[in-house]
């Protein structure tokens, strides 16, 4: 995990993931849903900072955060930093206890449609990992 006294900048080449918990978020074939990467209520949509994280760091943050709101991790869409850049998104830092990787994509547009295309885009762009359910 990065350091939160020191963390770098983001490089265009940077890996985010954004953790999924319900299997409305993943269509069959392995695709991931446009409303995975809506922003929720807050105007945001949290992601983690893959850099400095083992893939073990990675899931355990995710189910810890499934855990606080009764779901499961069912796995995470990762897009380099660019996409959400070009897409005319931010990404500030922003971490929290026990998780000095996190991140939030800001400056969605106010209109209703414009999410939905922002969103549509990303799901497109990005990288589906899968988790297995572990037993126990």
């Amino acid at each position: 995990m990065m350091d939160p006294a020191d963390l770098p900048p983001l490089d265009p080449r940077e890996v985010l993931g954004h953790f999924l918990y319900s299997k409305r978020e993943i269509k069959r074939g392995g695709v991931i849903h446009h409303r995975a990467f809506l922003p929720g209520k807050s105007g945001k949509l949290s992601v983690m900072r893959l850099r400095g994280a083992s893939k073990e760091e990675i899931r355990e943050v995710g189910s810890r955060i499934g855990a606080l709101r009764d779901r499961v991790l069912l796995g995470r869409g990762d897009l380099e930093y660019w996409v959400f850049s070009r897409a005319g998104l931010e990404v500030v830092t922003a971490p929290e206890m026990g998780n000095p990787n996190h991140a939030d994509v800001v400056g969605w547009p106010d209109i209703r449609q414009k999410r939905l295309t922002l969103a549509m885009m990303l799901a497109a762009s990005a990288t589906l990992v899968l988790y297995e359910a572990s037993s126990g």
